[in-house]
Protein backbone atom coordinates (compact mmCIF):
# COMPACT_ATOMS: atom_id res chain seq x y z
CA UNK A 1 0.00 0.00 0.00
CA UNK A 2 1.45 3.37 -1.01
CA UNK A 3 1.00 6.37 1.27
CA UNK A 4 2.11 9.97 0.91
CA UNK A 5 2.13 12.94 3.26
CA UNK A 6 1.56 16.47 2.05
CA UNK A 7 1.70 19.68 4.08
CA UNK A 8 0.12 23.11 3.73
CA UNK A 9 -1.64 24.74 0.78
CA UNK A 10 0.24 24.71 -2.53
CA UNK A 11 -0.13 28.42 -3.35
CA UNK A 12 2.74 30.52 -4.74
CA UNK A 13 4.13 31.44 -1.30
CA UNK A 14 3.59 28.06 0.36
CA UNK A 15 7.25 27.08 0.56
CA UNK A 16 8.40 30.38 2.06
CA UNK A 17 5.75 30.12 4.83
CA UNK A 18 7.00 26.75 6.09
CA UNK A 19 9.38 26.95 9.06
CA UNK A 20 12.78 25.27 8.78
CA UNK A 21 11.85 22.14 10.75
CA UNK A 22 8.69 21.58 8.71
CA UNK A 23 10.57 22.35 5.48
CA UNK A 24 13.23 19.76 6.27
CA UNK A 25 10.58 17.15 7.02
CA UNK A 26 8.70 17.99 3.83
CA UNK A 27 11.93 17.55 1.86
CA UNK A 28 12.18 14.03 3.30
CA UNK A 29 8.62 13.27 2.19
CA UNK A 30 9.27 14.57 -1.32
CA UNK A 31 12.52 12.63 -1.62
CA UNK A 32 10.65 9.46 -0.70
CA UNK A 33 7.98 10.34 -3.27
CA UNK A 34 10.64 10.92 -5.95
CA UNK A 35 12.27 7.59 -5.21
CA UNK A 36 8.99 5.68 -5.26
CA UNK A 37 7.54 7.24 -8.41
CA UNK A 38 10.71 8.27 -10.28
CA UNK A 39 9.96 12.01 -10.13
CA UNK A 40 12.21 15.04 -9.45
CA UNK A 41 10.22 17.43 -7.26
CA UNK A 42 11.60 19.61 -4.45
CA UNK A 43 10.84 22.61 -2.23
CA UNK A 44 13.62 24.67 -3.82
CA UNK A 45 11.09 26.81 -5.66
CA UNK A 46 7.33 27.30 -5.72
CA UNK A 47 6.91 25.84 -9.21
CA UNK A 48 8.54 22.52 -8.33
CA UNK A 49 6.51 22.29 -5.12
CA UNK A 50 3.28 23.07 -7.00
CA UNK A 51 4.17 20.44 -9.60
CA UNK A 52 4.55 17.99 -6.72
CA UNK A 53 1.04 18.89 -5.56
CA UNK A 54 -0.39 18.51 -9.08
CA UNK A 55 1.31 15.13 -9.55
CA UNK A 56 -0.22 13.81 -6.32
CA UNK A 57 -3.64 15.14 -7.34
CA UNK A 58 -3.42 13.46 -10.74
CA UNK A 59 -2.19 10.19 -9.24
CA UNK A 60 -5.10 10.09 -6.77
CA UNK A 61 -7.68 10.96 -9.43
CA UNK A 62 -6.34 8.27 -11.77
CA UNK A 63 -6.00 5.67 -9.01
CA UNK A 64 -8.12 3.00 -10.72
CA UNK A 65 -6.31 3.41 -14.05
CA UNK A 66 -2.79 2.93 -12.69
CA UNK A 67 -0.96 -0.29 -11.78
CA UNK A 68 -0.69 -0.92 -8.00
CA UNK A 69 2.93 0.21 -7.80
CA UNK A 70 1.95 3.61 -9.25
CA UNK A 71 -1.03 4.23 -6.97
CA UNK A 72 -1.42 6.36 -3.87
CA UNK A 73 -3.75 4.55 -1.48
CA UNK A 74 -3.54 6.77 1.62
CA UNK A 75 -2.88 10.50 1.66
CA UNK A 76 -2.11 12.31 4.93
CA UNK A 77 -2.76 16.05 4.73
CA UNK A 78 -2.99 19.18 6.88
CA UNK A 79 -4.99 21.57 4.68
CA UNK A 80 -4.12 20.27 1.25
CA UNK A 81 -6.92 18.68 -0.84
CA UNK A 82 -9.62 19.43 1.75
CA UNK A 83 -11.18 21.96 -0.63
CA UNK A 84 -11.29 22.32 -4.39
CA UNK A 85 -10.29 18.73 -5.12
CA UNK A 86 -12.42 15.91 -6.51
CA UNK A 87 -11.49 12.24 -7.01
CA UNK A 88 -14.38 9.84 -7.59
CA UNK A 89 -12.45 6.87 -6.18
CA UNK A 90 -11.78 8.65 -2.87
CA UNK A 91 -13.84 6.63 -0.41
CA UNK A 92 -12.98 7.52 3.20
CA UNK A 93 -11.93 10.69 5.02
CA UNK A 94 -10.30 10.24 8.44
CA UNK A 95 -10.66 13.46 10.43
CA UNK A 96 -8.62 14.54 13.44
CA UNK A 97 -9.23 18.26 13.16
CA UNK A 98 -11.82 20.62 14.60
CA UNK A 99 -13.64 21.31 11.34
CA UNK A 100 -16.70 23.56 11.27
CA UNK A 101 -19.09 25.39 8.95
CA UNK A 102 -17.94 25.75 5.31
CA UNK A 103 -14.60 24.03 6.02
CA UNK A 104 -16.40 20.97 7.37
CA UNK A 105 -18.86 20.80 4.46
CA UNK A 106 -16.12 21.15 1.86
CA UNK A 107 -13.85 18.61 3.54
CA UNK A 108 -16.65 16.06 3.97
CA UNK A 109 -17.65 16.60 0.34
CA UNK A 110 -14.30 15.21 -0.86
CA UNK A 111 -15.75 11.69 -0.45
CA UNK A 112 -19.23 12.16 -1.89
CA UNK A 113 -18.49 11.71 -5.59
CA UNK A 114 -20.30 8.64 -6.95
CA UNK A 115 -17.83 6.26 -8.64
CA UNK A 116 -19.90 3.15 -9.39
CA UNK A 117 -22.56 0.96 -7.79
CA UNK A 118 -20.06 -0.10 -5.14
CA UNK A 119 -19.36 3.50 -4.17
CA UNK A 120 -22.62 5.41 -3.95
CA UNK A 121 -21.46 7.54 -1.01
CA UNK A 122 -18.39 8.25 1.09
CA UNK A 123 -17.33 7.38 4.61
CA UNK A 124 -16.31 9.89 7.27
CA UNK A 125 -14.36 8.52 10.25
CA UNK A 126 -14.00 11.14 12.99
CA UNK A 127 -11.47 10.94 15.83
CA UNK A 128 -13.17 13.96 17.41
CA UNK A 129 -16.83 14.46 18.19
CA UNK A 130 -17.98 16.59 15.26
CA UNK A 131 -21.66 15.63 15.33
CA UNK A 132 -22.88 19.03 16.54
CA UNK A 133 -20.51 20.84 14.14
CA UNK A 134 -21.81 18.76 11.22
CA UNK A 135 -25.45 19.39 12.13
CA UNK A 136 -24.83 23.13 12.48
CA UNK A 137 -22.95 23.34 9.16
CA UNK A 138 -25.56 21.45 7.17
CA UNK A 139 -28.40 23.46 8.75
CA UNK A 140 -26.59 26.70 7.90
CA UNK A 141 -25.85 25.87 4.27
CA UNK A 142 -29.01 23.87 3.53
CA UNK A 143 -31.95 23.59 5.93
CA UNK A 144 -32.71 22.03 9.28
CA UNK A 145 -34.17 18.89 7.69
CA UNK A 146 -31.30 18.32 5.26
CA UNK A 147 -29.46 15.76 7.42
CA UNK A 148 -31.75 12.99 6.18
CA UNK A 149 -30.69 13.55 2.57
CA UNK A 150 -27.03 14.39 3.25
CA UNK A 151 -26.14 11.47 5.53
CA UNK A 152 -26.89 7.81 4.89
CA UNK A 153 -29.13 5.97 7.31
CA UNK A 154 -27.70 4.24 10.39
CA UNK A 155 -26.32 0.73 9.96
CA UNK A 156 -29.19 -0.77 11.96
CA UNK A 157 -31.78 0.63 9.54
CA UNK A 158 -29.98 -0.82 6.52
CA UNK A 159 -29.83 -4.14 8.34
CA UNK A 160 -33.59 -4.02 8.90
CA UNK A 161 -34.15 -3.12 5.23
CA UNK A 162 -31.99 -6.11 4.29
CA UNK A 163 -34.14 -8.45 6.38
CA UNK A 164 -37.26 -7.06 4.67
CA UNK A 165 -35.64 -7.61 1.25
CA UNK A 166 -34.75 -11.20 2.16
CA UNK A 167 -38.36 -11.85 3.14
CA UNK A 168 -39.52 -10.44 -0.21
CA UNK A 169 -37.05 -12.64 -2.09
CA UNK A 170 -38.08 -15.78 -0.19
CA UNK A 171 -41.70 -14.95 -0.94
CA UNK A 172 -40.91 -15.17 -4.66
CA UNK A 173 -38.39 -18.04 -4.60
CA UNK A 174 -38.21 -19.93 -1.27
CA UNK A 175 -34.96 -21.66 -2.31
CA UNK A 176 -32.30 -21.09 -5.00
CA UNK A 177 -33.65 -24.17 -6.80
CA UNK A 178 -37.04 -22.44 -7.00
CA UNK A 179 -35.58 -20.00 -9.53
CA UNK A 180 -35.46 -22.83 -12.08
CA UNK A 181 -39.19 -23.36 -11.60
CA UNK A 182 -40.25 -19.82 -12.52
CA UNK A 183 -42.68 -20.36 -15.39
CA UNK A 184 -42.46 -17.11 -17.31
CA UNK A 185 -40.43 -13.95 -17.77
CA UNK A 186 -42.72 -11.89 -15.53
CA UNK A 187 -41.87 -14.16 -12.59
CA UNK A 188 -38.19 -14.14 -13.53
CA UNK A 189 -38.26 -10.34 -13.62
CA UNK A 190 -39.72 -10.24 -10.10
CA UNK A 191 -36.87 -12.46 -8.88
CA UNK A 192 -34.27 -10.31 -10.64
CA UNK A 193 -35.63 -7.13 -9.05
CA UNK A 194 -35.83 -8.72 -5.59
CA UNK A 195 -32.28 -10.08 -5.68
CA UNK A 196 -30.94 -6.84 -7.17
CA UNK A 197 -32.44 -4.94 -4.23
CA UNK A 198 -30.64 -7.39 -1.94
CA UNK A 199 -27.35 -6.76 -3.75
CA UNK A 200 -27.76 -3.00 -3.38
CA UNK A 201 -28.47 -3.26 0.34
CA UNK A 202 -25.58 -5.64 0.93
CA UNK A 203 -23.28 -3.23 -0.90
CA UNK A 204 -24.44 -0.43 1.41
CA UNK A 205 -23.97 -2.60 4.49
CA UNK A 206 -20.41 -3.50 3.46
CA UNK A 207 -19.47 0.18 3.49
CA UNK A 208 -19.94 0.26 7.29
CA UNK A 209 -17.10 -0.64 9.64
CA UNK A 210 -19.68 -2.50 11.78
CA UNK A 211 -20.56 -4.93 8.97
CA UNK A 212 -20.54 -8.61 9.94
CA UNK A 213 -21.79 -11.37 7.64
CA UNK A 214 -23.07 -13.30 10.68
CA UNK A 215 -25.73 -10.62 11.20
CA UNK A 216 -27.31 -11.11 7.79
CA UNK A 217 -30.68 -12.83 7.50
CA UNK A 218 -29.41 -14.95 4.60
CA UNK A 219 -26.41 -17.23 5.24
CA UNK A 220 -23.43 -16.87 2.91
CA UNK A 221 -23.87 -20.15 1.04
CA UNK A 222 -27.58 -19.57 0.33
CA UNK A 223 -26.79 -16.04 -0.84
CA UNK A 224 -24.13 -17.36 -3.23
CA UNK A 225 -26.57 -20.00 -4.55
CA UNK A 226 -29.16 -17.30 -5.27
CA UNK A 227 -26.42 -15.19 -6.83
CA UNK A 228 -25.46 -18.07 -9.12
CA UNK A 229 -29.06 -18.36 -10.35
CA UNK A 230 -29.16 -14.58 -10.83
CA UNK A 231 -26.03 -14.73 -12.97
CA UNK A 232 -27.44 -17.67 -14.93
CA UNK A 233 -30.41 -15.50 -15.90
CA UNK A 234 -28.04 -12.67 -16.77
CA UNK A 235 -26.02 -14.96 -19.06
CA UNK A 236 -29.17 -16.29 -20.71
CA UNK A 237 -30.49 -12.78 -21.42
CA UNK A 238 -27.18 -11.31 -22.60
CA UNK A 239 -26.00 -14.30 -24.65
CA UNK A 240 -25.73 -13.49 -28.37
CA UNK A 241 -28.53 -14.89 -30.52
CA UNK A 242 -27.74 -17.62 -33.03
CA UNK A 243 -27.87 -17.21 -36.78
CA UNK A 244 -31.31 -17.39 -38.33
CA UNK A 245 -34.77 -17.47 -36.80
CA UNK A 246 -36.85 -14.64 -35.43
CA UNK A 247 -35.87 -12.85 -32.22
CA UNK A 248 -38.66 -13.03 -29.70
CA UNK A 249 -38.95 -9.76 -27.75
CA UNK A 250 -38.14 -10.23 -24.07
CA UNK A 251 -39.07 -8.03 -21.14
CA UNK A 252 -35.68 -8.94 -19.64
CA UNK A 253 -33.62 -7.46 -22.50
CA UNK A 254 -33.45 -3.98 -20.98
CA UNK A 255 -32.93 -5.06 -17.37
CA UNK A 256 -29.81 -3.66 -15.71
CA UNK A 257 -28.47 -6.56 -13.64
CA UNK A 258 -25.90 -4.24 -12.00
CA UNK A 259 -23.32 -7.05 -11.99
CA UNK A 260 -20.70 -4.59 -10.75
CA UNK A 261 -22.32 -5.01 -7.32
CA UNK A 262 -21.49 -8.70 -7.18
CA UNK A 263 -17.73 -9.11 -7.01
CA UNK A 264 -15.37 -6.64 -5.39
CA UNK A 265 -12.43 -8.94 -4.63
CA UNK A 266 -9.58 -9.21 -7.12
CA UNK A 267 -10.32 -12.45 -8.93
CA UNK A 268 -8.97 -12.45 -12.47
CA UNK A 269 -7.51 -14.88 -14.98
CA UNK A 270 -4.01 -14.61 -13.48
CA UNK A 271 -5.36 -15.41 -10.01
CA UNK A 272 -7.30 -18.47 -11.23
CA UNK A 273 -4.36 -19.56 -13.39
CA UNK A 274 -2.00 -19.48 -10.40
CA UNK A 275 -4.41 -21.54 -8.31
CA UNK A 276 -4.64 -24.20 -11.03
CA UNK A 277 -0.88 -24.08 -11.47
CA UNK A 278 -0.40 -24.79 -7.77
CA UNK A 279 -2.38 -28.03 -8.11
CA UNK A 280 0.12 -29.49 -10.59
CA UNK A 281 2.75 -30.23 -7.93
CA UNK A 282 0.35 -32.27 -5.78
CA UNK A 283 0.91 -36.00 -5.41
CA UNK A 284 -1.40 -38.05 -7.63
CA UNK A 285 0.43 -41.37 -7.35
CA UNK A 286 -2.85 -43.03 -6.39
CA UNK A 287 -4.41 -42.41 -9.80
CA UNK A 288 -8.05 -43.07 -8.85
CA UNK A 289 -8.34 -41.37 -5.44
CA UNK A 290 -5.57 -38.88 -6.08
CA UNK A 291 -6.99 -37.84 -9.44
CA UNK A 292 -10.49 -37.52 -7.99
CA UNK A 293 -9.30 -35.18 -5.23
CA UNK A 294 -7.26 -33.27 -7.81
CA UNK A 295 -10.30 -32.70 -10.03
CA UNK A 296 -12.48 -31.74 -7.06
CA UNK A 297 -9.99 -29.02 -6.11
CA UNK A 298 -9.87 -27.81 -9.71
CA UNK A 299 -13.67 -27.67 -9.80
CA UNK A 300 -13.76 -25.59 -6.61
CA UNK A 301 -11.37 -23.11 -8.25
CA UNK A 302 -13.69 -22.83 -11.26
CA UNK A 303 -16.65 -22.34 -8.92
CA UNK A 304 -14.77 -19.41 -7.41
CA UNK A 305 -14.16 -17.95 -10.87
CA UNK A 306 -17.87 -18.28 -11.66
CA UNK A 307 -18.70 -15.78 -8.89
CA UNK A 308 -17.14 -12.99 -10.95
CA UNK A 309 -19.45 -11.81 -13.76
CA UNK A 310 -16.55 -10.90 -16.06
CA UNK A 311 -14.96 -14.33 -15.70
CA UNK A 312 -18.14 -16.33 -16.34
CA UNK A 313 -17.70 -15.96 -20.10
CA UNK A 314 -14.33 -17.73 -19.74
CA UNK A 315 -15.67 -20.62 -17.63
CA UNK A 316 -16.44 -23.02 -20.55
CA UNK A 317 -12.86 -22.67 -21.80
CA UNK A 318 -11.37 -23.01 -18.32
CA UNK A 319 -13.57 -26.07 -17.80
CA UNK A 320 -12.31 -27.59 -21.05
CA UNK A 321 -8.71 -26.90 -20.03
CA UNK A 322 -9.26 -28.55 -16.64
CA UNK A 323 -10.86 -31.63 -18.20
CA UNK A 324 -8.56 -32.15 -21.19
CA UNK A 325 -5.16 -30.64 -20.39
CA UNK A 326 -4.66 -30.08 -16.67
CA UNK A 327 -4.69 -33.82 -15.69
CA UNK A 328 -1.67 -34.37 -17.96
CA UNK A 329 0.42 -31.63 -16.32
CA UNK A 330 2.47 -33.06 -13.45
CA UNK A 331 4.65 -30.07 -12.60
CA UNK A 332 3.98 -26.38 -12.15
CA UNK A 333 7.02 -25.78 -14.37
CA UNK A 334 5.11 -27.30 -17.30
CA UNK A 335 1.92 -25.36 -16.65
CA UNK A 336 2.60 -22.04 -18.37
CA UNK A 337 3.56 -23.55 -21.72
CA UNK A 338 0.66 -26.02 -21.69
CA UNK A 339 -1.83 -23.31 -20.73
CA UNK A 340 -0.54 -20.90 -23.39
CA UNK A 341 -0.69 -23.57 -26.09
CA UNK A 342 -4.23 -24.57 -25.14
CA UNK A 343 -5.42 -20.96 -25.04
CA UNK A 344 -3.77 -20.00 -28.35
CA UNK A 345 -5.29 -23.01 -30.13
CA UNK A 346 -8.76 -22.29 -28.75
CA UNK A 347 -8.46 -18.59 -29.56
CA UNK A 348 -7.48 -19.29 -33.17
CA UNK A 349 -10.22 -21.90 -33.61
CA UNK A 350 -12.88 -19.59 -32.14
CA UNK A 351 -11.77 -16.74 -34.43
CA UNK A 352 -11.91 -18.95 -37.52
CA UNK A 353 -15.34 -20.27 -36.54
CA UNK A 354 -16.73 -16.78 -35.93
CA UNK A 355 -15.38 -15.41 -39.21
CA UNK A 356 -16.84 -18.37 -41.12
CA UNK A 357 -20.22 -18.48 -39.35
CA UNK A 358 -20.91 -14.76 -39.66
CA UNK A 359 -19.17 -14.29 -43.03
CA UNK A 360 -16.73 -11.64 -41.84
CA UNK A 361 -13.69 -10.16 -43.52
CA UNK A 362 -10.77 -11.71 -41.66
CA UNK A 363 -8.64 -8.54 -41.70
CA UNK A 364 -11.57 -6.41 -40.54
CA UNK A 365 -12.28 -8.82 -37.69
CA UNK A 366 -8.64 -8.68 -36.60
CA UNK A 367 -8.81 -4.87 -36.73
CA UNK A 368 -11.77 -4.92 -34.31
CA UNK A 369 -9.77 -7.04 -31.88
CA UNK A 370 -6.64 -4.91 -32.19
CA UNK A 371 -8.63 -1.72 -31.69
CA UNK A 372 -10.03 -3.09 -28.43
CA UNK A 373 -6.57 -4.14 -27.26
CA UNK A 374 -5.31 -0.61 -27.98
CA UNK A 375 -8.23 1.51 -26.76
CA UNK A 376 -10.17 -0.85 -24.47
CA UNK A 377 -13.30 0.23 -26.36
CA UNK A 378 -15.75 -2.38 -27.63
CA UNK A 379 -16.64 -2.17 -31.34
CA UNK A 380 -19.47 0.11 -32.38
CA UNK A 381 -22.32 -1.08 -34.59
CA UNK A 382 -20.95 0.75 -37.64
CA UNK A 383 -17.55 -0.89 -37.14
CA UNK A 384 -19.20 -4.30 -36.86
CA UNK A 385 -21.16 -3.61 -40.06
CA UNK A 386 -17.97 -2.82 -41.98
CA UNK A 387 -16.54 -6.19 -40.98
CA UNK A 388 -19.28 -8.05 -42.88
CA UNK A 389 -18.20 -9.69 -46.14
CA UNK A 390 -21.69 -9.36 -47.58
CA UNK A 391 -24.57 -6.89 -47.65
CA UNK A 392 -27.47 -8.16 -45.51
CA UNK A 393 -31.06 -7.65 -46.56
CA UNK A 394 -32.54 -4.39 -45.34
CA UNK A 395 -35.08 -6.28 -43.20
CA UNK A 396 -32.28 -8.29 -41.54
CA UNK A 397 -29.56 -5.63 -41.36
CA UNK A 398 -30.23 -4.37 -37.81
CA UNK A 399 -30.57 -7.88 -36.40
CA UNK A 400 -27.46 -9.14 -38.20
CA UNK A 401 -25.24 -6.26 -37.07
CA UNK A 402 -26.46 -6.57 -33.46
CA UNK A 403 -25.73 -10.30 -33.49
CA UNK A 404 -22.25 -9.86 -34.96
CA UNK A 405 -21.44 -7.08 -32.49
CA UNK A 406 -22.55 -9.28 -29.59
CA UNK A 407 -20.50 -12.26 -30.80
CA UNK A 408 -17.38 -10.14 -31.27
CA UNK A 409 -17.87 -8.79 -27.72
CA UNK A 410 -18.21 -12.34 -26.45
CA UNK A 411 -14.98 -13.33 -28.24
CA UNK A 412 -13.21 -10.34 -26.68
CA UNK A 413 -14.53 -11.30 -23.26
CA UNK A 414 -13.30 -14.86 -23.68
CA UNK A 415 -9.87 -14.33 -25.20
CA UNK A 416 -8.76 -10.70 -25.08
CA UNK A 417 -10.13 -8.96 -21.99
CA UNK A 418 -8.16 -9.75 -18.82
CA UNK A 419 -5.94 -12.07 -20.86
CA UNK A 420 -2.69 -13.50 -19.49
Amino acid sequence: MNGQLADEDPDISAVSRIDKTSRDQLDVFIQDYNQQFQTKFSTNDSKSFYDYYKDIAKRVKEHAKRPPEQQVDILLVVNMFLTGFDAKTLNTLYVDKNLQFHGLVQAFSRTNRIYNANKSHGNIVCFRNLKSNADAAITLFSNKNANESVFVKPYEEYLQDYETAVAALIGITPTPQSVDELDNEEEQLEFIKAFRDLLRLQSSLKSFADFETDELALDEQTFEDFQSKYLDLHDRVKKPTTTGGEDKPSILDEVDFETELIQTDLINVAYIQNLLKGLCDEDRSDWIDGQEVFMQKAKSILDMAATDPKLRVKIPLLQKFVETTLPNIHSSEQFDDAYAQFWDEEKLQAANDLVAEERLKNDSFLDLIENFAFSNQLPREDESAKALDFVPKISERKKTIARVKAKVEEYIGQFVEDAV
